[in-house]
């Protein structure tokens, strides 16, 4: 249950709390809040609670079906069919540029289904993209944490332009070094191979029975 969090107040001055977890904020005055300890010391607080966890359900819900709506209109929008009836649209737009001696009118009207088309998607396809990063920035973490992978380098998505150019220095460095181990470690191996290979013209020994 959330606690309220006085903002400001005396005992003359109305008294504000604001929920922790939702934001709304409750007004009240002492002397209200004084007369109503006679009945019942606790129904302001309930009410409150009430509203907040009410606030709370409708936001989650909100935000389930924003993002249901997100995901299926990103996924009609980059159909065959979304794209085939674009295109039959394009094509009745211009073949009434005729009837309507191509007038503003009518490269207004394409020109106003498009932009307000666009302004929508970008939102959508935002919402779709920030919650596919945010799945897969989870998923790689979670593969960094089970695995021997330096933990330093979950949540790398947060740190700034200089720090991720510093990191991608040092993961680079890492990388020659690994290379340069492993480049070593097969001419060893070449090395190794060519002493133990017979010389050429010599005749192998027939061991007597």
């Amino acid at each position: 249950m959330p606690e309220p969090r006085h903002l400001s107040g005396s005992r003359n001055r109305s008294r504000a709390s604001k929920c922790r977890q939702c934001g709304s904020v409750l007004s009240y005055s002492p002397a209200a809040v004084s007369q109503a300890q006679g009945k019942n010391s606790n129904s302001l607080y309930r009410r409150w609670m009430t509203l907040c966890s009410w606030q709370r359900i409708r936001l989650r819900d909100m935000d389930k079906f924003f993002a249901s709506f997100a995901n299926a209109t990103a996924r009609a929008a980059g159909s065959p069919i979304a794209f085939l009836i674009c295109v039959a649209l394009v094509v009745a737009w211009a073949a009434a540029g005729p009837f309507f001696h191509f007038s503003e009118n009518w490269q207004l009207t394409i020109n106003t289904g498009t932009t307000i088309v666009t302004f929508l998607m970008v939102f959508l396809i935002q919402n779709t993209q920030n919650r596919d990063g945010a799945a897969l920035q989870t998923k790689l973490d979670e593969l960094i944490r089970s695995s021997n992978a330096g933990d330093e380098f979950m949540g790398i998505e947060k740190l700034t332009d200089k720090e991720l150019a510093e990191l991608h220095e040092k993961c680079e460095a890492a990388a020659k070094r690994s290379h340069a181990a492993l480049d070593r470690t097969r001419s060893e191996r070449a090395r190794r191979g060519h002493r133990g290979a017979p010389q050429e013209g010599a005749q192998p020994t027939e061991s007597k029975a």
